[in-house]
């Protein structure tokens, strides 16, 4: 039996940065990576997410991370896991 796997990868790296309303600087720095695979003959599919970045303001230096990992496996299971310090800003 012959079997086929696709795959995809995508990583990038970034430099942003940002301002609060008390005017601070902020650098967010850090790395994404997204990859996955499908087997071609069962359908089967596994993905994994993984953004790691660091908030550091210009003045005093690190205030905060995003240390995010999800994978979904072949079999449907899903799994998070943050181990960073930071949370969306509330509406």
């Amino acid at each position: 039996m012959r079997r086929l796997l696709l795959g995809l990868l995508i990583t990038g790296a970034a430099l942003a940065v940002a301002q609060d309303e008390a005017g601070n600087l902020y650098d967010i720095v850090g790395a994404g990576w997204f990859g996955g695979s499908m087997n071609a003959n069962t359908g089967g599919t596994a993905f994994t997410d993984t953004e790691k970045f660091q908030i550091i303001q210009q003045a005093t230096g690190s205030v905060g991370s995003v240390n995010l990992t999800t994978h979904i496996s072949p079999n449907g299971d899903f799994k998070s896991f943050d181990f960073g310090n930071c949370v969306p800003p509330e509406d």
